[in-house]
């Protein structure tokens, strides 16, 4: 997954106002990542920077708010 990384942050944010759903699924994708390679601090400041598209489909918001759901279950556990 960290291979594509690249790739994602050079395409991001390709937001304009007809590409709500590529705009979305991207920050899903990179936020994914690095949930999985445990970059919180980077998750962290993609969530601050980026403002989710209001006209993105619903299940990729619900699964935006599941990543930022388990991004504050690990901040937790680090804080123990």
């Amino acid at each position: 997954m960290a291979t594509h990384r690249p790739v994602q942050l050079a395409s991001w944010p390709p937001c304009g106002p007809r590409c709500c759903s590529g705009c979305a699924t991207l920050t899903n994708c990179l936020l994914r990542s690095y949930l999985m390679d445990r970059l919180l601090d980077q998750a962290a400041r993609l969530v601050k920077k980026c403002a989710f598209p209001e006209l993105a489909p619903n299940h990729e918001l619900a699964r935006y708010q599941f990543y930022l759901g388990r991004a504050a279950q690990h901040l937790q556990q680090a804080l123990r």
